[in-house]
């Protein structure tokens, strides 16, 4: 069960782009003097020594309360509360099933921000079967969350795929919590918009 919303551990299961920003976010919500924090402690898993490097560089004025490290995935969940799995798509599945990392999730919140994985295929490898009423012992609580945005208009939307049967309650409080939607969102919007205009350039390469 979660704790206090003032005394939680967040940790990214994978730290590319779109985990970078989202942190980011985080980083400067909890650096409001006038709100109270949402996380005591954040933790950032990546895959190699290199982005280890980089990631502590970008936010080395936040290194009193974030740790970024590699190749300890299941110490990292291990210590953490809530779990936001931001690994690339294609390397979900070898993350899943890291010995241990099931264990290590048991009875905490997991939100996956991965293109093309459903939340029943999330449990799927995790569990070997959906989460149902019952069977609910000793799973995460998974909740599939989708950045979108409109570039067009310069409107982002994340939509939000809770668990079957219901997510606890102190964990769609944070989920919910005004303060985190609105510091995500706005980091995901500048990643997106990114994105877009990444796509729309070698399309328009294309045409040439």
């Amino acid at each position: 069960m979660a704790k206090h919303l003032s005394n939680v551990t967040l940790c990214f299961l994978g730290c590319g782009n779109q985990g970078a920003a989202i942190l980011k976010g985080v980083l400067s919500a909890s650096s409001d003097k006038a709100e109270k924090p949402l996380f005591t402690r954040l933790i950032a898993c990546v895959r190699s020594q290199n982005s280890e490097q980089k990631l502590a560089e970008r936010f080395s004025q936040h290194l009193d309360k974030l740790v970024v490290s590699h190749s300890n995935n299941v110490q990292a969940v291990q210590a953490s509360d809530i779990i936001i799995l931001g690994t690339d798509p294609a390397d979900i599945e070898t993350v899943l099933r890291q010995p241990g990392l099931r264990e290590a999730l048991a009875n905490k919140l997991l939100i996956s921000i991965a293109a093309g994985w459903t939340r029943e295929k999330l449990e799927q490898v995790l569990y070997g079967s959906e989460t149902r009423a019952r069977n609910t012992s000793e799973r995460a609580w998974v909740v599939r969350a989708l950045p979108n945005i409109a570039a067009q208009v310069s409107e982002s939307l994340t939509a939000i795929e809770m668990s079957e049967p219901a997510v606890p309650e102190p964990y769609i409080q944070i989920t919910n919590e005004t303060m985190w939607v609105k510091a995500v969102l706005k980091e995901l919007k500048l990643v997106n918009t990114w994105w877009c205009k990444q796509r729309h350039d070698r399309q328009e390469g294309i045409r040439l």
